[in-house]
């Protein structure tokens, strides 16, 4: 047989699945091939690529936790800042509306341990200014942030006088304090201050600063009886103000027996019937049960101030 005709006759023979099988393993070789080479070469972009990860994310992990963490630290600064303010509101009301108030609550408010038998103490202030009544004027134009320094006692005790600054932002309110001794303070008051520039207190070198430069003096002396009841939630404080009295002397500031007027003197009555301050403080928020309670017809919230109603007469 010639070979032409051999060719012929094995290319009869391939049939059609024969060359189909054929194509496939072929290709399969190249497949085979090709991931043999994608293989060889995959540690080692792996290797690569996690390497340039791992620095990425560790760059940027390290990058979001720098930033997380003054976020939180600003964040807990603020809080802090926020935590020392209180709110506070003013409510001028009448006698029939203090006595209807205070035995609605009474039902779930404490009174405060410090007071007298008859649920009181008398509160006297030392307040100061300069010859330019900046405190008085400020509080008159209601200027958003102020502050005022005083000299507190309760119920004519001088064992334990304490001076404050008052600040106010716009709603709230803040104290700061520091303890004096009677004689610290009646060398105050007499403008012996060399002592306060040493002192270990700040709050009494920031005064000693400030009589200083702004010229602070003591102007008058506050004085009225405050009824306070407590409410642990929230921090609430409730407290009725009445007999709200003034002394410009001071050499009264003092003395066992006060002279003074009340800073109604001159409306009428010596203290009528409407001249009963109620204030509510708390800190964050005012437990719904206190707010409910303090709903009464004809009892709206007001600025006032003992200092500039005592400002009065001079």
């Amino acid at each position: 047989m010639k070979a032409s005709q051999r060719r012929s006759l094995n290319l009869v023979r391939a049939s059609p699945e024969h060359l189909m099988n054929a194509s496939r393993r072929r290709s399969m070789n190249l497949v085979r091939g090709t991931n043999r080479v994608f293989s060889e070469s995959e540690p080692k972009a792996k290797l690569e690529l996690s390497a340039s990860q791992s620095g990425t994310l560790n760059e940027c992990k390290s990058k979001t936790q720098h930033e997380f963490s003054e976020r939180d630290k600003e964040g807990r600064i603020y809080m802090e800042e926020i935590k020392q303010y209180r709110h506070e509101n003013k409510y001028n009301i009448t006698y029939a509306q203090y006595l209807s108030l205070r035995q609605r609550l009474r039902t779930v408010m404490k009174p405060d341990p410090h007071t007298r038998q008859d649920g009181t103490y008398r509160i006297r202030s030392i307040y100061f200014d300069n010859l330019a009544d900046k405190a008085l004027l400020e509080k008159q134009e209601g200027v958003p942030y102020r502050e005022k320094f005083r000299i507190r006692y309760y119920n004519d005790d001088f064992s334990h006088l304490t001076l404050e600054k008052k600040i106010k932002n716009r709603s709230l309110t803040r104290k700061e304090s520091a303890p004096l001794s009677k004689e610290e303070c009646e060398k105050l008051l007499a403008g012996d201050i060399a002592f306060m520039r040493e002192h270990p207190q700040p709050l009494v070198r920031e005064l000693y600063l400030k009589m200083r430069q702004q010229l602070l003096k003591p102007r008058v002396l506050v004085s009225y009886l405050r009824e306070p009841y407590i409410y642990e939630a929230g921090n609430v404080r409730v407290t009725f103000d009445r007999a709200i009295r003034t002394s410009m002397w001071e050499q009264d500031f003092l003395l066992d027996g006060v002279y003074d007027i009340s800073c109604h003197a001159g409306n009428g009555a010596e203290d009528p019937p409407d001249s009963i301050l109620m204030e509510v403080k708390y800190d964050n928020f005012l437990p719904e049960i206190i707010r409910f309670l303090l709903q009464t017809d004809d009892v709206r919230q007001r600025a006032f101030s003992k200092y500039a109603a005592c400002r009065r007469f001079g």
